[in-house]
């Protein structure tokens, strides 16, 4: 399964104190996506600091059942796609997530994303993440 997601705001999005950031689904065919959650993100379109933690969260529904999930996350900056850190790539592992993936049922995916301090300071970027289920 292949749930692609491109976020609309300026930069990235617990879902406690989270903003939900509005996105766009970038071509998901075994999946919906409900939610994109950033945080901290006092603020929309969300502002990320070099050398900051921030959790990213993904409401998503699957429509397949399927052994496992992995998840990429980064950016794209005038066409060259520069990938974020990611404290765990594979998604059944410590995000929130329970393996196998199962046809029906609704996830909240997590990561943190940390922004390193050799990622250019631009006003526009657009995040990507891609969770590839199966």
């Amino acid at each position: 399964m292949f749930l692609k997601v491109c976020a609309v705001s300026l930069l990235l999005a617990l879902v406690a104190n989270a903003e939900n950031v509005k996105f766009k689904d970038c071509g998901s065919v075994e999946g919906v996506m409900h939610n994109l959650y950033v945080n901290p993100c006092p603020d929309t379109p969300c502002q990320l600091k070099h050398n900051h933690n921030y959790s990213l969260s993904i409401n998503f529904t699957a429509k397949e059942t399927t052994p496992e999930a992995k998840a990429v996350v980064d950016g794209i900056i005038q066409d060259i796609t520069v990938p974020f850190y990611i404290h765990e790539p594979d998604a059944c592992k410590n995000c929130n997530i329970t393996c196998p993936i199962t046809s029906g049922k609704t996830y909240l995916y997590t990561t943190f994303v940390f922004v390193l301090p050799v990622y250019p300071t631009v006003s526009t970027y657009r995040p990507r993440v891609i969770l590839t289920i199966g």
